[in-house]
């Protein structure tokens, strides 16, 4: 009878040391699980703060750019309006004045009289002749 108590008492301690046992690894895996989930929720945290940062800068980039490309504009079309009132019919006869003047070339030297007397027939154009011997002066 003794050892039936005592099997008995051996029994009921091992079952309860399994049911402890399955106890523990039940709450181990309760925490476990907690922890994974935290975790990911940090994770997703994280990404929706790193996607919400991207749009911000993406849309300061976008703002930036576009107030540049409205700044060009601007300056394009005030120099296009000021263009348009500079090109008067006077002002383009200066320029055309001017630019006559940046091509022009005289020539000096005692040669030339001489030159033209024994070069020049009546109906020939004195641009098409050779001039050697004449020194080249260019007046801006």
């Amino acid at each position: 009878i003794i050892d039936l108590y005592f099997m008995k008492a051996v029994v009921s301690t091992q079952s309860t040391g399994a049911e402890t046992e399955r106890k523990r690894a039940i709450i181990e895996a309760q925490k476990q699980a907690e922890v994974a989930n935290i975790t990911f929720s940090q994770k997703i945290m994280e990404k929706d703060s790193l996607k919400k940062m991207s749009e911000i800068e993406d849309t300061t980039n976008l703002a930036r750019r576009k107030s540049q490309a409205d700044a060009e504009f601007y300056a394009a079309k005030m120099a296009a309006s000021s263009n348009s009132l500079k090109l008067t019919p006077e002002y383009l006869e200066l320029m055309k004045y001017k630019s006559i003047m940046t091509n022009v070339k005289l020539y000096f030297g005692p040669s030339i009289p001489a030159y033209l007397a024994d070069n020049v027939k009546p109906n020939e154009n004195l641009h098409k002749l050779p001039l050697e011997d004449v020194e080249p002066s260019i007046v801006n």
